[in-house]
């Protein structure tokens, strides 16, 4: 009785272990399911995290999730042992435990993963579920990643009920393999940033009917997304059917739902008319599956349902379908009046038997309806045995929820004087009336929160005169319907989480626990001082002879109508949402801090410069005095020049601002933020931008808080050992030493070309399971080796610095300097008599992976805890930084705003006057589909034939890196590989040993 997480995955392979079958049941379920479930099943021991309802302690044992192994010999687990038992809704008003045993689980999880494409030794992918595990729809995730060596990653009920959080989640960790349900997704697919919540490989869809319009939208989103239909009841195991269907030909379109599949591996399907007989080709009739998947039957062994024994055992699905000529089955509805509720299975007749057992109740009937949001919904109509009481349909639904799981609650319980009836008698559903809100309680909002929330109230729900106390369910909610409103009140600037909509079921009540959506950027708007972070600790610890001067630019052609007019505004709006654009310094001493108050207007910010045509000269000093003239104490802090040129040239756009209060991914935001203002005002329509997420303010008070974390100061003693001089010397100098200053900097470029550049980014990797930075700073290492003849090289490395320590912090559309800074010590094994590659892109990738928390650790330790031990540390010879791929410089594209290259430089960055920290500065970057790779030198310390000698041989050791990678029978796993299993190299060596493999 574990919600979704390690634990869950922990006790079930326990139980294999022990030989005995899991049987999974939701903690929120109330506790006289629980125990009905409990008793059915003859659970003896229960395993909980937090401690079992006290309903279902009595003579069971209860075992703690976390207590200690139990070291006692397992038996054997063989073919015929069952792995789980699953309950499903049943007719007869009971639910029925369905027996699976691990011979169907292993045909299915091989059926699926060859019909998903999945090859034994290929890259390990990441699974990834919407769902819960107390059905079975995601068990394909759970159990795919225990087959499969991958990565299970396991989304907490809160994110996966948060649109905007989850694709937060998955921008983070990308997943390549998602399975969901269509409404769920559909849902989902609100949030802002829709295209991140689509998996790299593959969508799975179950639990119900897939819409082709749900299959166009995610094929929009991410044409290289494959998506898969997947289909069978839980007496088959998780799925018997499934197909690929977003590439499927036009004419396969026979209507409004995508096509099932076909049978996996070791299964068939007949389709059966209603006396039993094969139906002829192309003719409906009801779906009967057979094969090795039909589990083996119910737990009390008394309802043979629509299992068929025999031979080959075969089960009668009680769905209708017909083939198609290609032979993939169409589903076409229920022969029955089962349903399918975001998933789950459910017989309206068990929701009926509950509601018949209430006192009072005369007549009940049960019917499935469209729900607003897709999908169904139930709704309830009873009739009572005598006067209906007041209230009496809110007492019959709060005693529903103490005893069925919310899946299976009626949208509504409709109270009516007597059920409609056709002249034999049945049931008239055509005559049932639709179940309308009470006009009485529609009461206009009270407050701003009130005001925000009720919008989306009405809009989700389809209930233009809901009022703040009409409840949620009563309205026809659901947890589809709780997801919108979820994305669409913090588009309205506020937080709630689909759970509170549960608890608190009226936008009064709710609007009591609601947040603002960016509670830290109110605190900064009040002015509230903030402490710097470490990243402008170690700026302000630099001791610049100008530290005014220390900038970041951009400049890019500019469409023709970007006027002042519209410029003026769009960037009005962007400096209005962005704390770090409105913040300044209080002084450059070792006491400042961060102030923030009013935008600065944007007219003094932005000015025109007029001129005749190229004139070089005149824009270079233009440039450089804007560049100059920046000033984060004093102001400005940004500045922004229209250049307008004649002879037919496009204009210019130059924005510099002040490294203090922007980095790489903050000019991804702030340029696709222009540009939709822009757009929005050329168009003559006020500007809206997505709500900010986390405020710069509130990111260096979390900073703070967590600097003196006891997580934090337990990974000093790796930052000693990583800033330590061992490696730190810097190649031979080819000159007496000059100071090294701005204006002695030079710099060398090389590229690869873009098919050596696709195999780095797209084919290379899945060798050794690497990332891009591992075979970058694999080659650097190379080179250098040869370069200064040490194996070991100290490197500073930069990284893009935004990893909450509070998962609850949302950067994704966050503005400022976050960037992390910290000592990375490669040390390569010694030369063999033959090069070995494989062993150097090993050692780099494992000593990337020991550093803990991606290295945003040792700022804080530094500069905020201010260890002593790390601040005489010196700097390393050389700093790396690899910045992404910028093939689109911002996060949409701004094609409108950026039309290309300017083809100038955007003038001096820093004082000419100040002195380097680094003497190499290695930079890389995708653009324009090429790897390019620049190194900056001091030329009064080294020559240029050597700088660039050092740059080609970098390539070239990418060159054959990736040859290396790419070669046949190359490659294999690392202890990192296996975080959670504990080893090292020397365990995982000898396991590949012992299992004649390869590591």
């Amino acid at each position: 009785m574990l919600d979704r997480g390690a634990g869950f995955v922990a006790a079930v392979l326990a139980a294999w272990r022990r030989g005995a079958p899991f049987v999974p049941l939701d903690p929120r379920w109330p506790a006289a399911r629980l125990e009905e479930l409990a008793a059915q099943a003859g659970i003896g021991h229960v395993v909980t995290d937090g401690g079992a309802i006290p309903v279902l302690a009595g003579t069971r044992r209860i075992l703690a999730a976390d207590a200690a192994a139990d070291a006692a010999q397992a038996p054997p687990v063989v073919g015929g042992t069952l792995a789980y038992v699953i309950f499903t809704s049943g007719s007869t008003g009971r639910p029925k435990g369905v027996r699976v045993g691990h011979r169907q689980l292993h045909n299915y999880l091989h059926a699926l993963a060859e019909r998903l494409g999945l090859e034994a030794g290929g890259p390990q992918p990441c699974f990834a579920t919407t769902a819960g595990f107390a059905a079975d729809l995601g068990y394909t995730a759970l159990f795919g990643t225990l087959c499969t060596g991958g990565r299970l990653l396991l989304v907490e009920e809160a994110l996966a009920t948060d649109p905007d959080a989850l694709a937060a989640l998955f921008r983070a960790q990308p997943v390549d393999y998602l399975k969901t349900v269509p409404s769920h997704f559909a849902a989902l697919l609100s949030a802002r940033d829709a295209a991140a919540l689509l998996p790299r490989r593959a969508l799975i869809c179950g639990g119900e009917a897939l819409p082709w319009a749900l299959v166009d939208r995610a094929r929009a989103l991410s044409p290289s997304t494959a998506v898969f239909n997947h289909y069978g009841p839980t007496e088959t195991t998780v799925g018997a059917v499934a197909g690929r269907v977003d590439a499927l030909p036009a004419h396969a379109r026979a209507g409004e739902t995508a096509p099932l599949g076909q049978p996996l591996a070791n299964m068939a399907v007949t389709l059966l008319n209603g006396a039993g007989q094969p139906v002829p080709a192309g003719a409906p009739g009801e779906i009967v599956l057979s094969g090795v998947q039909v589990a083996e039957g119910y737990l009390d062994g008394t309802e043979p349902g629509g299992f068929r024994p025999g031979a080959v055992p075969a089960y009668r699905t009680g769905d209708l379908a017909r083939r198609l000529p290609d032979g993939t089955l169409l589903y076409l509805g229920r022969a029955d009046r089962q349903v399918k509720i975001r998933g789950y299975r459910v017989e309206p007749e068990e929701l009926a038997a509950a509601l018949r057992r209430q006192p009072g109740v005369r007549d009940v009937a049960v019917v499935a309806s469209p729900a607003p949001a897709g999908g169904q919904r139930l709704l309830a109509y009873v009739v009572p045995a005598g006067a209906e009481p007041e209230g009496w349909a809110d007492t019959l639904l709060a005693v529903l929820r103490d005893s069925l799981p919310e899946f299976m609650l009626p949208a509504a319980v409709v109270p009516l004087p007597a059920m409609p009836r056709l002249g034999n008698g049945k049931l008239d559903t055509q005559r049932l009336p639709q179940p309308e809100p009470a006009a009485h309680r529609a009461a206009g909002p009270r407050n701003v929160v009130e005001a925000a929330l009720l919008p989306a109230f009405a809009a989700v729900l389809r209930a233009p005169c809901a009022g703040v106390s009409d409840n949620f369910f009563d309205l026809g909610g659901d947890s589809i319907l709780a997801i919108q409103i979820v994305a669409r009140v913090r588009q309205a600037g506020w937080v709630v989480t689909t759970r509170q909509i549960f608890t608190h079921q009226t936008v009064a009540e709710l609007a009591f626990v609601a947040s603002p959506a960016d509670a830290a950027a109110t605190a900064a708007d009040t002015g509230a001082p903030a402490p710097p972070t470490p990243i402008q600790r170690r700026f302000l610890q630099l001791g610049l002879a100008n530290p005014a001067h220390y900038n970041q630019a951009m400049i890019f052609a500019a469409p023709p109508d970007a006027t002042p007019e519209v410029l003026r505004p769009a960037l009005a709006a962007v400096i209005a949402r962005h704390d770090a654009l409105r913040m300044r310094l209080s002084d450059y001493g070792p006491a400042a801090q961060l102030l923030f108050g009013d935008a600065e207007d944007a007219g003094s910010i932005l000015r025109v410069l007029d001129l005749p045509g190229a004139e070089a000269v005149a824009l270079e000093a233009a440039l450089a005095a804007a560049q100059g003239g920046l000033d984060p104490v004093a102001g400005p802090l940004m500045r922004m020049t229209l250049v307008r040129r004649g002879g037919g040239l496009p204009p210019l756009l130059h924005w510099a601002i002040h490294h203090l209060a922007v980095d790489g991914v903050s000019w991804r935001i702030l340029l696709a933020e222009l540009d939709t203002a822009c757009r929005q005002l050329r168009a003559g329509q006020p500007v809206v931008l997505p709500p900010v997420t986390m405020s710069f303010a509130g990111w260096a008070r979390l900073l703070q808080a967590h600097a003196t974390s006891a997580a934090v100061a337990a990974e000093l003693p790796y930052w000693i050992a990583a800033g330590s001089a061992d490696g730190a010397a810097p190649p031979p100098a080819d000159h007496a030493l000059a100071p090294d200053t701005v204006l002695q900097a030079r710099r060398v470029s090389v590229a690869l070309d873009a098919a050596e550049t696709d195999a780095l980014l797209k084919r290379a990797p899945a060798a050794y399971n690497t990332q891009v930075n591992d075979l970058l700073l694999a080659a650097l290492a190379r080179a250098m080796r040869a370069a200064t003849g040490q194996a070991a090289l100290r490197v500073d490395l930069e990284g893009h610095g935004r990893e909450p320590p509070d998962e609850a912090a949302d950067l994704s559309r966050s503005v400022g300097w976050f960037t992390s800074l910290f000592p990375l010590r490669l040390t390569l094994p010694p030369r063999g008599w033959a090069d070995d590659p494989g062993a150097d892109i090993r050692a780099v990738k494992e000593a990337l992976r020991r550093v803990p928390g991606r290295g945003i650790g040792y700022g804080l330790l530094r500069y905020g805890a201010g260890a002593a031990a790390l601040q005489a540390q010196p700097a390393a010879p050389m700093v790396f930084n690899y910045l992404g791929q910028f093939d689109s410089l911002s996060d949409g594209g701004a094609d409108t705003l950026l039309a290309g290259e300017a083809g100038t430089g955007a003038g001096p960055m820093r004082d000419p006057r100040q002195h380097r920290v680094y003497p190499i500065e290695v930079n890389a970057l995708v653009l324009a589909g090429r790897l390019r790779l620049s190194l900056d030198y001091p030329a009064g310390r080294y020559a240029a034939a050597t700088a660039q000698g050092w740059a080609e041989a970098i390539m070239a050791e990418l060159r054959l890196l990736l040859e290396h990678c790419l070669a046949d029978g190359t490659g294999g796993h690392t202890a990192s590989d296996f975080e959670m299993a504990g080893m090292d190299d020397a365990d995982l060596a000898r396991l590949a040993t012992l299992m004649g493999k390869d590591h």
